[in-house]
């Protein structure tokens, strides 16, 4: 008993919605085996619709059929909304010519009941009744309303959109086509994607193809509709007249009733279903994966415009003060247009304010709950749920103590850093990410820290109350005082107090303060890893510019070189200061040299000749480039170890040569004074890249240039030659 009563309980607590899925499991079974014939479900309404024409039917049924072709009709409506694009539902040309026989057929039932019987169904004498009353004059007036508006202006549109949609998209079918093929060849799409989206281009064109004439079906019922009223009233009069005895008066009555809900019957359903195929062809062959449904779209992009609601406002209250105006209703409706237009834009400026605030201030980590330390960042782990999505790693953050955030000079220091950044973009063409800026508590005093990619590049202290001067222009009282740089920005110098520099004004005239010596040292940190900011993406983005600005180019690119190789290129001059900017200049000698040269180091030497007086003009002071060169015996000794490998040509020197080089490159630079940016070398071709490979890490300032990158006109200034043995290194002039 206590069982009994404990399942008596829980089958009361049973929800009412588990309930009816019981109740309904039959019926959901017996659809879904329906669902897996669908193919023989089809014929058989097709059928269905061939006898309905035939046969006399039973008002009973005639009333679920028109039941069932409204039905249908408001579900296609509702498709049409929440599809996002017209290719999501391609077989809609089929769905229209289906429901469009059915509605005839339909009509044709009901058109034989009436010219019999003189009854048509409930349904039917409802929708007359309803509509026109005791005068058919109005019902007659109503339902022309509604079948003109439905042909003139419904119909009509929808065929003109539908014709015009197939005849372009027939027309670019060559071209996308063809684009599809010239990604695939240029790595931008794998050959299942490129596979895929030719179906879909396939499928759309068949669907506008298939919509212009279905729409063609949608036109003829329309008309179909008109001589269908026609033939019922004028046949039903004379058959009530004549055969029924009926006086004049009352078959026209009971005639017209039944004609005109028979038409709206039919012409309801049918203005339904061409609104849907309207809505559906308007959307045109969006992206079924980025595109939304239509209330979202059109909520989202009217709300875009506050502005609009505000006028929109002022204008409704302006007509509220018209004499002979309903005022009460202008006032609500300026009221609320106002009301919602000043909420929108009180919401998009408190979102700049927060975009604005936020990369600032850099809290876009700190209120996540970072306080990380760059590279090992202690992001709070849940252990509530499995973390099931990856979060990428930033590329440029500059971490500082939460009290160094809020210092106004600081604000200054971050102000400096983005413009260097800007320029270093304007300059060479690099997409670089923009700099974030986060507060650290693990981080106390004036410390900072400036990570890339999440791993520190450098760090060290914001000295507000020093200046960085060359040491060798102090005495000994200053040296006794000054302090060394944490990260050697600047050979040779140091940190010097202020106030101990007041009465040596040409030692702080050559000097520079903390906001320059970061915004320096941010530059050079950018310039040093530029290459790893450009990858695929950013060679995507390029090609993409390619494609819009000049088409031809991109399209003689695309089938000479692959998407990974164009990176790499572009890798390869980003990391030794090439400007992108002449990206004319550059993908014309990718086109011309690519065929011919399948190693991407070659074609980046191509273009450096190509772009031989950019970089002339990129490490050239007053036109003047101040140049180290190499001693014949050290270039034989250098050739001799060129060892050849999967990233090309590299020199396998010892480490003793390697340290000579840089040293007596150092003190060329030195004796000729340039302090603020390193010389170059000059060597043959075939040493310039390996040898640039190699004094890379030891001195990345030290760049290496080929004889055949000097311009003809170009001025050289040799300030040495480095020689086999450094303590025979000479000294040049001009």
């Amino acid at each position: 008993m206590a069982d009994s009563g404990h399942r008596r309980t829980m089958r009361a607590h049973v929800p009412a919605f588990e309930w009816a899925a019981r109740v309904f499991e039959p019926a959901s079974r017996w659809l879904a085996r329906i669902g897996e014939r669908s193919d023989a479900v089809v014929a058989v309404l097709v059928a269905l619709v061939i006898f309905m024409m035939v046969l006399p039917l039973p008002t009973l049924v005639i009333d679920a059929l028109i039941a069932v072709n409204v039905t249908a009709a408001v579900l296609l409506v509702a498709l049409a909304l929440y599809l996002p694009s017209a290719v999501a539902f391609s077989s809609f040309p089929v769905v229209l010519l289906f429901t469009t026989l059915f509605r005839l057929g339909i009509e044709i039932s009901t058109s034989r009941s009436i010219l019999l019987s003189a009854d048509a169904g409930a349904i039917v004498e409802t929708f007359g009744w309803f509509v026109a009353g005791d005068n058919v004059v109005v019902g007659a007036i109503v339902f022309l309303v509604v079948a003109v508006v439905q042909f003139l202006v419904i119909t009509k549109g929808a065929e003109r959109v539908a014709e015009v949609a197939a005849r372009f998209s027939l027309d670019s079918m060559p071209g996308r086509q063809m684009a599809i093929d010239a990604d695939v060849r240029a790595g931008f799409a794998r050959p299942e994607t490129a596979q895929q989206l030719r179906g879909e281009l396939a499928r759309e064109s068949r669907m506008h193809g298939a919509m212009d004439g279905a729409m063609k079906f949608v036109k003829g019922d329309a008309l179909a509709g008109f001589v269908i009223v026609f033939v019922n009233l004028t046949a039903g009069v004379a058959i009530g007249v004549a055969q029924n005895g009926l006086a004049l008066s009352d078959a026209l009555q009971r005639y017209a009733i039944l004609t005109i809900g028979n038409a709206l019957v039919a012409q309801i359903p049918a203005l339904l279903i061409s609104i849907a195929a309207a809505v559906l062809i308007t959307r045109g062959g969006e992206d079924a994966a980025r595109s939304r449904t239509v209330g979202r779209e059109i909520v989202e992009q009217v709300g875009a415009a506050p502005a609009a609601w505000v006028i929109a406002g002022c204008i409704a209250a302006l007509f509220a003060v018209v004499p002979g105006m309903p005022w009460p209703m202008f006032v609500a409706l300026a009221a609320a247009l106002l009301l919602a237009g000043a909420a929108r834009l009180r919401r998009d400026a408190a979102a700049r304010r927060r975009v604005a605030t936020a990369s600032h201030a850099g809290l876009g980590a700190a209120s996540a709950g970072s306080a990380a330390s760059l590279g090992r960042a202690e992001v709070p782990i849940p252990d509530e749920y499995d973390v099931r999505e990856i979060i990428p790693i930033r590329q440029i953050v500059v971490s500082v103590s939460p009290a160094t955030l809020r210092d106004e000079r600081f604000a200054a220091l971050v102000r400096a850093a983005r413009r260097m950044r800007n320029e270093i973009v304007m300059r060479y063409g690099l997409t670089v990410p923009p700099l974030e800026i986060e507060g650290v508590a693990r981080l106390d005093g004036d410390a900072y820290e400036i990570a890339v990619q999440e791993v520190v590049a450098a760090h060290g202290r914001l000295r507000w109350d020093c200046l960085c001067v060359s040491e060798k222009s102090l005495d000994e009282s200053l040296r006794a005082h000054a302090q060394l740089q944490t990260y050697p920005l600047i050979e040779g110098a140091v940190w010097v107090e202020r106030a101990r520099l007041a009465s040596r004004e040409s030692v702080a005239n050559e000097s520079i303060g903390a906001i320059e010596y970061f915004s320096r040292l941010f530059a050079q940190l950018l310039q040093r890893h530029a290459a790893q900011f450009v990858g695929v993406h950013e060679a995507q983005l390029l090609f993409g510019w390619l494609q819009r600005e000049m088409p031809a180019a991109a399209k003689e690119l695309a089938q000479a070189l692959s998407l990974p190789r164009f990176a790499e290129v572009l890798r390869l001059l980003v990391s030794e200061r090439v400007s992108l900017r002449n990206v004319k200049q550059i993908v014309e000698t990718l086109v011309s040299w690519a065929p011919r040269e399948k190693e991407s180091p070659i074609l980046a030497e191509h273009v450096r000749q190509a772009l031989s007086g950019q970089i002339c003009q990129e490490f050239a002071e007053d036109g003047v480039l101040c140049a180290v060169l190499l001693e014949r015996d050290l270039e034989d000794k250098l050739r001799a170890s060129l060892r050849q490998t999967a990233q090309g040509a590299v020199l396998a020197v010892d480490h003793e040569t390697l340290e000579s080089l840089s040293m007596q490159a150092r003190t060329f630079a030195a004796a000729a004074g340039r302090h603020r940016s390193a010389p170059v070398i000059l060597t043959a071709q075939d040493l310039r890249r390996p040898l640039r490979q190699l004094v890379r890490d030891t001195w990345f300032d030290l760049h290496v240039l080929s004889y055949t990158e000097l311009t003809a006109t170009q001025r050289v200034r040799s300030i040495g030659m480095i020689k086999m043995d450094s303590n025979e290194s000479a000294t040049g002039g001009h």
